[in-house]
C-alpha cells in the first residue's frame, strides 16, 4: 500500500477519538502482509555508506525516558562496531533534561509531526 492510499483511507473514516484511530491502524496492520526485499550488500559497502551519510534515530521526543536511553546505547554500540559516522536526531520534542543522552555534534531536528498521540490534535 503506498503512503497515497494509506491517506486516502484515513480520510474516508470517520475517527473521532484515539479508539477510532486505533481501531483503523489495526484493520490496516491485519490486511497489510507485504514483504520487502532488500538487496544483499556487503557488510563494508554498508559500513562505508554509514560513514557518508549517517544514521537517523526517530522518536517522539527525547528525555529521561527508556526510548532516549536505548537510542544513545545503540548509537555507542554501532560506533564500536562501525567506528565513527553523523548521527542525526528527529523528534517531536527535544526535553532540556534529554540532551545528556545526545551526541553533542549531532544533527537535532524537530517537526510536529512526530509529537506523540498525547500531543496530537484530533
Amino acid at each position: 500500500m503506498t503512503s497515497a492510499e494509506l491517506l486516502r483511507l484515513l480520510k474516508a473514516e470517520n475517527i473521532k477519538t484515539w479508539f477510532d484511530l486505533g481501531l483503523f491502524i489495526d484493520r490496516v496492520k491485519d490486511k497489510s502482509h507485504q514483504v520487502f526485499d532488500s538487496p544483499e550488500i556487503a557488510f563494508k559497502d554498508f559500513k562505508k555508506s554509514l560513514t557518508n551519510g549517517g544514521v537517523a534515530f526517530f522518536s517522539f521526543f527525547y528525555s529521561v525516558d527508556g526510548a532516549s536511553m536505548e537510542c544513545h546505547k545503540y548509537v555507542k554500540a554501532l560506533r564500536h562496531i562501525l567506528g565513527d559516522f553523523k548521527v542525526h536526531y528527529f523528534a517531536g520534542k527535544f526535553y532540556e533534561t534529554g540532551h545528556q543522552y545526545l551526541l553533542k555534534n549531532s544533527e537535532k531536528l524537530q517537526f510536529d509531526e512526530l509529537l506523540a498521540f498525547d500531543d496530537w490534535e484530533l
